[in-house]
C-alpha cells in the first residue's frame, strides 16, 4: 500500500489481490470487467492473475494454478504458445491495421470453409453475441418470418432476440411442455419475449408440436449441438438428426452456436463430430487462439442476406484487425494437424477417469 492508503498501481508492479481488488473497486463496476468474473468463493470478488504459461497461470502474489477454466473455452491451446506469440508480432509489424482490407479474412475464411461442414461464406466479427444477433437476423430476413425458437439452459449471449431463459430458477421456468420465456436482463425491449419460443432440450416430440402449430411464423430454431453452457450435454442419439428433418420439412432454419463447441471436438467442430450440418453456424472463442473473435458461417444463399450483396447490415471498424486474423490463422493451422485432437482426446480420457476413480472412493453417485 502507498503512504496515501491508496493501493501503489505503478505499471511496472505486481499489485497483491487485495490491492487489486480496491483499486479495481474504485474505476470498474464492483471491480469487475464482467459479472462473469465474481467469485462467490472468493467473497464476490474476481480472481487476479498476473500471466499465464502453457497451462498455468498465476495470480498476483505468484502461487501458479492448472487453468481448467482456459478462458470458457478461448485459450484452447493453453497460454504463450509460440505459434501464437509469432503470429501476433506479425501483425504489429504490419501497423496493427483496422479499418481497411487485408488478405487476413479471405485466408481465414477458407480455411473455416474448408473444415466446418456447413460453411459456404463467412462474416468475421468479434463477440458471440454479435455473431447470433447478426444469425437471427438473416434467418428473418432470408424467410420472412420473426418467430425464434431456443432451448432452456442453452446460452446465446446478451442481445435482445435471444437473451431469454438460460438457467432460469425452477420457480420461474414455467411448466416443462410450456417453459417460459424468462428475460435475463433488465432494460431489454418486452415485446421481443413475443418472438421467443423456449423449449427443453433433447425433446423431439415438443420441437415437432410446436413447429407444426407456428411454422408459419418461425424462422429459426437456434442451439448448441453440444450443450456446454449447462454442463456438457449431449444430444440423445437420433435427436440432432430428427430436428434437421423438421426443420426442412417446415422451412425453418437450423442454427448452431458452436461458439462453445466448435473446435472443441476435432477440426469440423460439433456438428461434424455428431454428423449433422445446419444452415447456420455461429463460431468463436477457440477459434481466436484467445483473441477477440467471432463468426458467422452458412450456406451462400442464406449468407448472400448479408450486406453488400444483401440488405441485412452487419459492419465493424475493427472486423478483420489484423492481429485476431494472425492469431486466427495460427490457431487454424494448429487445429488442421491430427496429434493435437488425438493429445486432446488422451487428455480428455485421463481426466475423467481420475474423476470417475475419485467419485467412486467416495461413493458419489456418477453416470
Amino acid at each position: 500500500m502507498s503512504t496515501t492508503g491508496q493501493p501503489n498501481v505503478d505499471r511496472a508492479a505486481f499489485l497483491n489481490s487485495d490491492d487489486a481488488f480496491q483499486f479495481a473497486s474504485r474505476y470498474l463496476i464492483a471491480g469487475l470487467t464482467t459479472p462473469g468474473r465474481r467469485r462467490a468463493d472468493l467473497n464476490d470478488r474476481p480472481f487476479f492473475v498476473s500471466h499465464g504459461e502453457g497451462a498455468y497461470v498465476r495470480d498476483l502474489e505468484g502461487r501458479r494454478y492448472v487453468d481448467l477454466n482456459c478462458g470458457h473455452g478461448a485459450a484452447l491451446l493453453g497460454h504463450s504458445h509460440p505459434d501464437l506469440q509469432a503470429a501476433l508480432r506479425r501483425g504489429i509489424e504490419m501497423g496493427i491495421l483496422c479499418g481497411q482490407e487485408t488478405v487476413l479474412p479471405s485466408r481465414v475464411a477458407r480455411r473455416i470453409v474448408e473444415m466446418v461442414p456447413s460453411a459456404d461464406l463467412v462474416r468475421l466479427m468479434f463477440t458471440g453475441t454479435e455473431a447470433t444477433a447478426a444469425a437471427v437476423r438473416v434467418a428473418r430476413a432470408f424467410t420472412g418470418k420473426l418467430g425464434v425458437v431456443k432451448f432452456e439452459g442453452h446460452y446465446h449471449g446478451f442481445n435482445d432476440s435471444l437473451e431469454f431463459s438460460f438457467w432460469p430458477s425452477l420457480d420461474d421456468a414455467g411448466s416443462r411442455k410450456s417453459p417460459a420465456v424468462k428475460s435475463e436482463s433488465a432494460g431489454g425491449i418486452p415485446e421481443a419475449s413475443e418472438y421467443v419460443s423456449v423449449l427443453p432440450w433433447n425433446d423431439l416430440n415438443l420441437l415437432e408440436d410446436l413447429l407444426k402449430r407456428t411454422a408459419h411464423e418461425t424462422a429459426a430454431v437456434i442451439m448448441e449441438p453440444i450443450n456446454y453452457n449447462s454442463g456438457a450435454i449431449l444430444p440423445r442419439p437420433g435427436y440432432l438428426e430428427g430436428v434437421r428433418d423438421l426443420t426442412r420439412q417446415h422451412e425453418v432454419l437450423l442454427i448452431f452456436d458452436e461458439l462453445l463447441s466448435g473446435f472443441h471436438t476435432g477440426p469440423t467442430c460439433a456438428q461434424g463430430y455428431l454428423g449433422v450440418t445446419p444452415d447456420l453456424t455461429t463460431l468463436g472463442k477457440a477459434l481466436g487462439g484467445g483473441m477477440p473473435i467471432a463468426a458467422l458461417a452458412g450456406r451462400r444463399d442464406i449468407m448472400e442476406t448479408l450486406a453488400p450483396v444483401g440488405s441485412v447490415v452487419n459492419q465493424g471498424t475493427y472486423y478483420g484487425q489484423v492481429l485476431v486474423m494472425h492469431a486466427a490463422e495460427a490457431f487454424l493451422d494448429i487445429a488442421g494437424d491430427p496429434i493435437l485432437w488425438e493429445q486432446l482426446e488422451q487428455l480428455g480420457k485421463w481426466l475423467y477417469a481420475g474423476l470417475h476413480e475419485i467419485f467412486s472412493r467416495h461413493d458419489a453417485g456418477h453416470g
